[in-house]
This record gives C-alpha cells, sequence and structure tokens, in this order.
C-alpha cells in the first residue's frame, strides 16, 4: 500500500503538477474536501449498527454523493473543452 501512495505522489509530482498550473489548489481543495466527506461517511457506517432508525448516515451520503456527481461533471467537461481545443488547433 505505501509504494502505491508513493508511486502516485511521484505521478503528482512529475506530471500533472506542472500542467495543472492555477488549477491545482481546486483539484487539492476538492481532494481535501472528499477525502474528509468520504471519512465521515465511513466512520458513521463503522460505528453505527445496521438497524439503526436514525438518518444520520443517509444525511452523511448525501453531500458525498452531490460531490462525486459534481466531480464526475467537472471531469467531462474538462475533457469535452479538450476535444474542443484540440479540434480548433487541426
Amino acid at each position: 500500500m505505501y509504494t502505491y501512495i508513493e508511486l502516485c505522489h511521484f505521478y503528482f509530482l512529475t506530471i500533472f503538477r506542472p500542467r495543472l498550473g492555477p488549477m491545482l489548489h481546486r483539484v487539492v481543495g476538492t481532494g481535501l474536501l472528499y477525502f474528509t466527506l468520504a471519512a465521515i461517511e465511513s466512520y458513521l457506517r463503522v460505528m453505527h449498527p445496521k438497524n439503526d432508525p436514525s438518518n444520520q448516515i443517509l444525511v452523511a451520503s448525501i453531500p458525498l454523493a452531490v460531490l462525486d456527481s459534481a466531480i464526475c461533471w467537472w471531469i467531462f467537461a474538462s475533457l469535452v473543452q479538450t476535444t474542443r481545443t484540440l479540434r480548433l488547433r487541426r
């Protein structure tokens, strides 16, 4: 597991970081927000029993699902923009 983290860190520093430019802070902030929401949601799943009548897990899952769909939209919007840019260059 540790070598996988080192590999991801190496790729980030050598490939993605120089190309992100001003988007670096937005990507890191989104990653930290996703990590925080996922940690809260997983903590609630582990600590509460399955048949718990409270809706805390649902309340924790909704922001995570919204952020996940926003990240997917962000990725596909960026891909469309990149495709348009490449078509204009031809």
